[in-house]
């Protein structure tokens, strides 16, 4: 009788590299199209008990006798093991940062927000004079372009699409702020890759960055980017 194949045990040559797949650090920086981690996290899974089953005690008891067995298993991990790596190639791919040369302008932010309305339509966009007569450098350009890019794809696949949407772009004496404030669609987590990547890239210029509940049915998040000698530049 053939018997079931073993469980994890040790002995599984499973890298570091495929665990790595699992980290939110390491899958932060886009809204990703896919759950990545809970499709590796399968194939994983896949790939440590066709290892179990060759290596262990158990596993070469099970196939004594009958290399189709082996060869079969081998053929699982090394598929599984083609697929992660083409995960991890995916990874590298979505987090690759911007052109050092793109610098966006205060229109390709609005032309963002613009877009949102599409199904969101009760949009208001506040930005304060001082936005509108000196755009920022490129570097925090391109932050503010990214974050509104993950902001406003929050806020169609958790928004309200009837309810009002707030954004918020001003200067203060040191700083420039950006908020979102809009409907909320059940519970939300402060947690998701979109967010962790908003906060690294606002955390990468020295910058603050929250997420959370602004009050019943509300969201909101805001980024400070330091804007120190911005006159200057």
């Amino acid at each position: 009788m053939q018997q079931p194949l073993p469980s994890f045990t040790s002995g599984c040559v499973i890298t570091s590299d495929e665990r790595a797949l699992n980290s939110p650090a390491r899958t932060s920086g886009s809204n990703w199209p896919v759950n990545s981690t809970t499709s590796s996290d399968k194939v994983t899974g896949i790939v440590v008990l066709a290892q179990a089953s060759r290596f262990t005690t158990a596993g070469r008891d099970a196939g004594a006798g009958n290399p189709d067995i082996d060869r079969t298993l081998a053929q699982i991990e090394a598929a599984g093991l083609e697929t992660l790596t083409s995960v991890r190639r995916l990874v590298g791919l979505l987090r690759t940062e911007p052109s050092p040369s793109f610098s966006a302008t205060l229109a390709d932010i609005v032309q963002l927000v613009d877009d949102l309305r599409r199904t969101h339509p009760d949009i208001d966009f506040n930005i304060d004079t001082a936005v509108r007569s000196l755009w920022v450098p490129p570097e925090h350009a391109a932050a503010i372009h990214r974050l509104v890019q993950e902001a406003t794809t929050n806020v169609r696949k958790h928004g309200d699409p009837d309810a009002p949407v707030a954004f918020d772009l001003r200067r203060t004496d040191d700083s420039l702020v950006m908020t979102v404030d809009n409907g909320s669609l059940g519970e939300r987590s402060s947690s998701g890759y979109g967010l962790t990547g908003m906060q690294e890239r606002v955390e990468r210029l020295g910058g603050l960055f929250s997420a959370g509940v602004a009050g019943p049915g509300r969201w909101a998040i805001r980024a400070s980017l330091p804007m120190f000698d911005i006159e200057q530049r």
